[in-house]
């Protein structure tokens, strides 16, 4: 996913210029020295500025950092590569810091900037009460004016602000509609805004060619799919709540595309810090077909994430479709404010503390600060597994690199037979290690061991979602990506270089876990994830880059071992070899068996990488995706032949498909879905607590996910509650009943 740009300067920079509040520059192909708009700022409390970086255009910036002094007096964030916008929050100062780095040298700007007595920050006089207003309602009035307009006199007292308006408020957003008409007819973007102006020569504009009335909003000069136009939405949507988006769009006529995949979806940011500012679609990425000539009506329903640190509702299209398109009509209404979980309901973690020790649920960095999901997972479980923050396509998401000197300084454990390997090395032949984003896992490690939550790492070693540089020689990135990757094998390492790789980050990963405290927090690592199932597919996220180095797959799995060599030795080493278990997870375990037997037990075989012969993987982790197929013996003899063979046996990603699809289904369709679910729920967890019963060593059992909603099935139903937190299904009742009506 692509992380999103702010507002373009165009309309602004054209309004400042017709009111001659600032001077054009002189246009320059060469960068000059970069200077700020403004020399110094003051603000009322609650009120926001957009300040503009002069004298560079955006293709020149390689990149824009922005910081305040002051969080609690003002805030900033970067809108695009050239732009900033600073938000007072309290009365005093506070001195902005921008860093432009333009070639190889960086510029710091500092701009003062006091805040004054006023509204704080979401208190402004709220709108009358919101009501549903009809197709054909004008849009709001926006607070600029169209450039070029001649501005009548202000009157003594400013009209009320109409209930479609999207101005900032301590109400959640209930309803809005932006037709870009204007408040005189003459047309206007509103909040509308280039999304990922940066990068491309995008251009948002108004449109004759309109669905209603006499404008539309048209993108124009798209370079890439996620080119298009956006409306920053943080102060006004509701986290939590359900919401209506309903739209029309067009291709414009005298185009030669036949039809394009539209998409509407949300951005939500969680941080505004660089290294923690992960990102998310809610709505998730969803493509609805437009064509030439003729407007599509385009209505979506989602939940909004429950916790962000910014949220941006946008529309791009899919794939490599540059077409311009036109939106207009554009209508968002809530369906269901953020609903409160039922802290009546049985605890499933209590239900089943006399079978299961630990009971847990996949989860999202977004879920885990926010305080109201919070103690929603605390009632109900006492584990957490992150679906994405601690994989090591997030740890090492920056393709950047340290020296030697400054990753020993963090606590990196480099290896002297890592330092000796030349792809390890810079041009110059220094020892370079690549820079381990510990931010986001720190904070939840953290926030876990503050509630008394354990904590399963996954998964610091897949063939999926792999960073390509941590392959490559030097670690050098590509971005001309061959067709296989197997095309330019010379650009990737050599085995040997990838051992010392692996050991590096695993034993790092450990070290940081084990210095912060926390080993009493973590009690399992996925260490390797689906290596029975490493596969190559063509989009760059999900290439198997270990084919490049090691081949294809086989079943004595020598680099799959040495992670796990890896994990073991430094955990010996500590002390703490009792504290962690090391496992491998994988899916479909209870349809491949002998597989899954055979391979752990060459990771755990006595040669060279094992000398000692020590049991370096402890056992499955069974990913157990149910279908509504899936037969309950065939999972049951899977567990009595890995508990046979000596296997701790952690349930990983439990969930179950109930055939809904995506296409509408009826209520009748959906409940007997609903009920199917339950019943194989019911089946899947009475196997488990026999099989407990009978002695197999089952630790944990892990819930894919808190909500339909937020699933990665989530078209599916597949989990036990349904829209929020508050949507229990009778999934739920199924799963806590196997645990309180089970007999020995």
């Amino acid at each position: 996913m692509h992380r999103n740009a702010k507002r373009t300067l165009a309309a602004a920079l054209a309004l400042a210029l017709a009111a001659g509040t600032i001077t054009a520059p002189a246009p320059a192909d060469a960068a000059g020295k970069p200077k700020l708009s403004k020399s110094s700022l003051t603000l009322k409390a609650g009120k926001k500025a957009t300040v503009r970086i002069k004298n560079v255009k955006a293709k020149q910036v390689k990149k824009l950092t922005v910081k305040t002094s002051a969080k609690k007096t003002a805030t900033v964030k970067k809108n695009g590569k050239t732009a900033f916008t600073v938000t007072a929050k309290k009365k005093g100062s506070a001195t902005i810091t921008a860093g432009v780095k333009v070639g190889k040298k960086t510029t710091n700007l500092k701009l003062p900037v006091k805040v004054t007595g006023g509204s704080p920050s979401g208190t402004q006089q709220p709108p009358a009460p919101a009501v549903t207003t009809p197709a054909s309602t004008p849009a709001a009035p926006s607070t600029n004016p169209p450039a070029g307009t001649t501005v009548p006199g202000t009157p003594e007292t400013p009209p009320p602000v109409p209930p479609s308006s999207l101005a900032p408020t301590a109400e959640p957003l209930t309803d809005y509609l932006e037709t870009f008409e204007g408040a005189d007819g003459s047309g206007d973007l509103g909040d509308w805004h280039v999304r990922c102006a940066e990068d491309s020569e995008t251009k948002l504009e108004l449109s004759e060619d309109a669905h209603e009335g006499n404008y539309a909003a048209l993108v124009t000069g798209r370079e890439k799919s996620w080119n298009g136009l956006e409306i920053e939405l943080t102060d006004r949507i509701q986290p939590g709540a359900k919401y209506r988006a309903t739209f029309y769009a067009k291709i414009p006529e005298g185009y030669s595309f036949r039809k394009v995949d539209l998409r509407l979806s949300g951005g939500t940011i969680y941080s505004d810090e660089e290294d923690d500012a992960d990102y998310e679609n809610y709505p998730p990425d969803k493509n609805q077909k437009i064509v030439p000539g003729e407007w599509t009506e385009i209505s979506e329903e989602f939940v909004v994430s429950e916790y962000f640190h910014q949220y941006n509702l946008y529309v791009e299209t899919f794939g490599y479709d540059t077409a311009p398109f036109l939106i207009d009509d554009f209508h968002i209404e809530l369906v269901q404010p953020a609903a409160e979980y039922d802290p009546s309901l049985q605890s499933i973690k209590e239900a089943y503390a006399p079978y299961i020790p630990v009971m847990g649920v996949a989860v999202n960095f977004g879920q885990v600060m926010n305080e109201k999901t919070l103690a929603f997972i605390k009632h109900h479980f006492n584990s957490i597994t992150m679906g994405n923050e601690m994989k090591i396509s997030a740890m090492l998401s920056k393709e950047e690199t340290l020296t030697l000197d400054e990753a020993e300084k963090l606590g990196y454990v480099v290896s002297e037979a890592y330092k000796k390997c030349e792809d390890n090395k810079d041009v110059d032949g220094n020892v370079i290690v690549p820079k381990i984003s510990f931010e986001q896992a720190e904070k939840v490690l953290a926030k876990a061991k503050e509630n008394g939550l354990k904590v399963r790492v996954h998964s610091p070693f897949w063939h999926s979602q792999m960073p390509q540089h941590f392959f490559t020689k030097n670690y050098t990135p590509y971005k001309d990506m061959p067709e296989k990757p197997s095309d330019n094998r010379d650009r990737y390492t050599d085995k040997e270089t990838m051992y010392t790789r692996e050991e590096m980050y695993m034993q790092t990963l450990l070290k940081h876990i084990i210095d912060g405290g926390y080993e009493d927090t973590v009690t399992a690592l996925d260490v390797v994830n689906e290596y029975l199932h490493m596969n190559f597919k063509p989009l760059d996220k999900y290439r198997n880059y270990w084919e490049c180095i090691f081949g294809g797959k086989d079943m004595k799995s020598p680099y799959v071992k040495k992670a796990f060599a890896a994990a073991d030795e430094y955990l010996r080493a500590c002390g703490k070899r009792d504290k962690i278990s090391l496992m491998y997870n994988d899916f479909s375990t209870y349809d491949e068996v002998n597989e899954v037997i055979e391979l752990i037990s060459n990771i755990n075989a006595k040669d060279d990488q094992n000398p000692s012969g020590n049991k370096l993987c402890d056992g499955i982790g069974m990913q157990s995706h149910v279908r509504l197929e899936t037969k309950a013996e065939a999972y049951e003899n899977a567990i009595k032949a890995f508990d046979a063979a000596g296997f701790e046996i952690q349930i990983t990603e439990l969930d179950v498909d109930s055939h809904t699809g995506t296409s509408e289904i009826t209520e009748a369709d959906k409940t007997k879905a609903w009920e199917a679910n339950a019943k194989k729920y019911a089946e899947i967890m009475d196997v488990i607590l026999r099989q407990k019963d009978a002695g197999a060593n089952i630790t944990q059992v892990t819930v894919w996910g808190i909500t339909d909603a937020s699933s990665w099935l989530q078209d599916s139903a597949p989990l036990l509650f349904g829209a929020t937190v508050a949507d229990k299904k009778p999934s739920f009742d199924a799963f806590i009943n196997a645990a309180l009506n089970f007999k020995k």
